[in-house]
């Protein structure tokens, strides 16, 4: 494994879970979490994550009650938003930001997201940052968010 990620519960037991990547093969599995420090058998829940510098597990997002995953795709430097489920699997991967777009975060601060350039139609991308909170697990300004490339899943 050569990325690892938790701290949230995917599976809808109320248990922590780990997501881990597979670097010999690209596969996401989720390690369910038994409550008591120790994981169940892991599920794999997705594949081509090998073409990702960074996954990590960032709680619920998009408010529907499931924990999700940020990752960054090597290739473009773009970061994509994956919903969970709720069930242990995630959604497909929408794009949030690319190009010169930059994760900052200063001490006491929400973390942000400032767009730069980006490809695609101007309708697809934001006309300006978007803030996450981590404390409230909240949005300030919700991004546009396009489809993930191919394969991304």
């Amino acid at each position: 494994m050569n990325a690892i990620t938790g701290g949230h519960h995917y599976n809808g037991d109320g248990k922590d879970d780990l997501i881990a990547r597979e670097a010999s093969t690209g596969y996401l599995y989720i390690h369910p979490g038994k409550g008591n420090g120790t994981f169940g058998s892991r599920l794999k829940i997705g594949s081509s994550w090998n073409s990702m510098s960074e996954v990590t597990a960032v709680g619920d997002l998009n408010h529907d009650g499931h924990a999700d995953v940020l990752a960054m795709r090597t290739s473009n430097g773009c970061l994509y938003f994956y919903g969970g489920n709720g069930n242990g699997t995630l959604k497909s991967g929408v794009e949030m930001a690319c190009g010169r777009a930059v994760l900052t975060r200063s001490p006491g601060s929400a973390t942000s997201i400032a767009t730069g350039t980006r490809t695609g139609s101007p309708a697809a991308s934001p006309t300006g940052p978007c803030s996450y909170t981590p404390a409230t697990e909240s949005w300030a300004r919700a991004p546009a968010f396009r489809s993930a490339p191919a394969g991304a899943r």
